[in-house]
């Protein structure tokens, strides 16, 4: 058979694979709940407050046990979490420190320890990405996020920004794998008073879908730049381009708009929406937008 033959062409639905990460509390797990019927696979206990079905794992070959029972057996199942990978990480050292013979990851000279875990790590994706093609799962990795000065080569002096916290092997590693990276936070603004710029924030939560200096994100289905920070709307978002129609959009916007008290903001609402046309990436994020303006 000629390799040729085999061509395919148009879009291939899949199940998501996707990382968030976030400050603690900010609602990440509560995300990974709204997936359709998840099983938690906990590395910590972050799940107590929710009423999901969890595995609270203590080693890493528990949590491969369980990718394995999952992919081979009928399970009612439709997506699996890891809760979450920086929980993760100290049980992956623990597993290169014992077959080294070593007590700390540090004490394996020229930091080859962090090498030897992404062995680990290739490990459970594999697994991961098993149960995504074979069972149909789809696959959520969490994970706390931290503030790191970073250099760019283009700018003259670093800068911080938020990161997956994870050693940079391995959240390249993962950041390189999945589909999506959302970057889930608290929307915040500046207010300048008596001369002094104030941040402000009023608690929305959102999830930021692409790479800005300031943070780690990245996704391939054209999303808009910011969503809630809620599963149906970042699947709905996911799928736009395929399932709904400009003309769906603008309807659901138009009932929206009719919610918008203030008419100054009513009317930039509806010069954005003439603009956008039947651009269904930009009529999804006025959607959005509209979302979290009706929900304050």
């Amino acid at each position: 058979m000629s390799l040729l033959s085999t061509v395919t062409s148009g879009v291939i639905k899949r199940p998501h694979y996707i990382l968030v990460h976030g400050m603690p509390g900010i609602g990440k797990t509560v995300f990974a709940s709204k997936a359709p019927s998840p099983i938690f696979l906990c590395a910590e206990k972050g799940t107590h407050h929710i009423n999901v079905d969890r595995l609270e794992l203590t080693s890493f070959d528990q949590f491969l046990t369980a990718v394995s029972e999952l992919r081979n057996t009928e399970n009612k199942y439709k997506t699996v979490v890891i809760d979450t990978v920086d929980h993760l990480e100290p049980l992956i050292f623990a597993e290169v420190c014992k077959e080294k013979d070593k007590k700390s990851i540090e004490d394996i000279g020229f930091a080859k320890g962090y090498i030897y875990a992404l062995e680990y790590w290739n490990k459970l994706i594999a697994g991961l990405e098993a149960l995504r093609e074979e069972k149909d799962l789809n696959v959520i990795l969490l994970a706390h996020t931290e503030v790191k000065a970073h250099n760019d080569p283009q700018l003259p002096e670093p800068f911080d920004r938020y990161i997956v916290k994870l050693h940079h092997k391995a959240a390249n590693l993962l950041i390189d794998r999945v589909e999506c990276v959302l970057f889930a936070n608290y929307f915040a603004h500046l207010e300048e008073k008596n001369g002094k710029a104030r941040a402000y924030s009023d608690g929305t939560r959102l999830m930021f879908t692409e790479h800005r200096p300031a943070w780690q994100a990245k996704n391939r289905f054209e999303l808009p730049f910011k969503l809630p920070l809620d599963w149906e709307d970042f699947d709905n978002a996911c799928r736009v381009q395929k399932s709904q129609s400009p003309e769906t959009v603008k309807a659901k916007i138009d009932e929206l708009i009719k919610e918008v008290k203030d008419a100054t903001l009513k009317e930039k609402i509806i010069a954005k929406l003439k603009e956008a046309g039947d651009n269904a990436k930009v009529l999804v994020a006025i959607e959005n937008r509209l979302k979290t303006i009706v929900a304050v």
